[in-house]
């Protein structure tokens, strides 16, 4: 690629970041905190070798840590007593407990392990299958417990040293698979599989959480 046609791409990126900036990120409460530590960053190891981007790692560098610090600061709230779905907000999210899976916070951080136990108390069902989120979202209907949610808990579970919840946890999910060994991608109040069948993000889901489990057995050990 010659520098003519890496400038024109830098420049093309330029004008569509720039056309749809957004605020700050402390002043971007309402959007999901998982959209924020989760959202893409390139590296130089995901880079083509054709395009000289060394020169990009410091603003890379400093966008991450704007990040992190606008998720420390503001994604923690007092009273919920969590991380919380957004900036301000009361609302718990599963999608939080990525934090720990990440490695965005140890699973052992006093605040992963209080966000954690807020969603096995407060964002379960009867069954404890966990739901992605109670929050009102503006959308007609209602959804189910979702598999992958419950085994992100089993996975943050053990993260935090809470191998036995973790294992229970992780065998209501598993008391889901059908007959043939698949899983949906959600589970109804009736005990029916529902959502996209199979779900490759539920087996996904089990490998990873079966694996953190076996893992914190063997450091108990």
């Amino acid at each position: 690629m010659t520098p003519t046609e890496t400038d024109a791409i830098s420049a093309n990126r330029s004008s569509r970041r720039n056309a749809g900036r957004d605020p700050g990120l402390a002043e971007c409460g309402w959007a999901m905190l998982s959209w924020k530590f989760m959202r893409p960053l390139p590296g130089p190891s995901a880079a083509p070798e054709a395009l000289p981007l060394e020169d990009r790692v410091a603003a890379w560098t400093a966008v991450r840590d704007e990040i992190r610090a606008a998720i420390v600061e503001n994604g923690w709230n007092e009273k919920a007593g969590a991380f919380t779905q957004a900036f301000g907000g009361e609302d718990l999210d599963a999608s939080n407990l990525m934090l720990a899976i990440t490695g965005f916070l140890p699973g052992d951080d006093p605040r992963m392990k209080a966000t954690i136990d807020a969603t096995a108390e407060r964002l379960t069902d009867e069954r404890g299958l966990v739901y992605r989120y109670l929050a009102q979202d503006g959308l007609a209907g209602e959804e189910g417990t979702f598999l992958l949610c419950t085994f992100w808990l089993a996975h943050a579970q053990a993260l935090a040293g809470e191998v036995d919840a973790a294992v229970v946890t992780f065998e209501r999910a598993v008391a889901a698979v059908n007959d043939v060994g698949l899983l949906a991608e959600e589970i109804d109040a009736d005990g029916e599989m529902i959502g996209n069948f199979p779900q490759a993000f539920s087996h996904i889901g089990l490998v990873n959480a079966a694996w953190a489990i076996a893992q914190a057995q063997q450091r108990g050990n």
